[in-house]
């Protein structure tokens, strides 16, 4: 994958299929998931150990959450149907840095569940050095 900047994140989304990979002033890899249409876009990913996934939430107003099925991240903790202003919004993001190889299943609290219910993902990662 090619780095470019944090702002043609979305643009190269569209453009190349898989996620897009950019870079902050930290030379910070960071791979890039849309929330869009009420799913996750690219709906799985690979990264390596001690990259990040920014989840970009494009979806307007409705609310949603980045949840690990197993709870090692969660964007907000606190969001649910009944509670949309806990929720992450339209144009904010999250950004989780995975440190340790694995599978990790992750849904939105208001529109999917554990286990790959509804809106799911899921992040793969390999040990770092890994040609992903």
């Amino acid at each position: 994958m090619r780095k470019i900047p944090l702002f043609l994140a979305t643009a190269s989304i569209a453009l190349s299929g898989p996620a897009a990979l950019a870079a902050d002033s930290h030379d910070h890899e960071h791979h890039v998931v849309v929330i869009e249409h009420g799913r996750f876009a690219p709906a799985e990913i690979e990264v390596a150990a001690g990259e990040a996934v920014l989840w970009q939430h494009e979806d307007g107003d409705d609310p949603q959450s980045v949840t690990a099925d197993d709870d090692s991240f969660d964007s907000h903790p606190e969001c649910r149907e009944d509670a949309p202003d806990q929720c992450l919004k339209g144009g904010q993001t999250f950004e989780h840095v995975f440190e340790r190889a694995g599978r990790f299943p992750y849904h939105s609290r208001t529109e999917g569940g554990p286990g790959g219910q509804g809106m799911s993902g899921v992040v793969v990662v390999v040990e770092e050095g890994h040609d992903h």
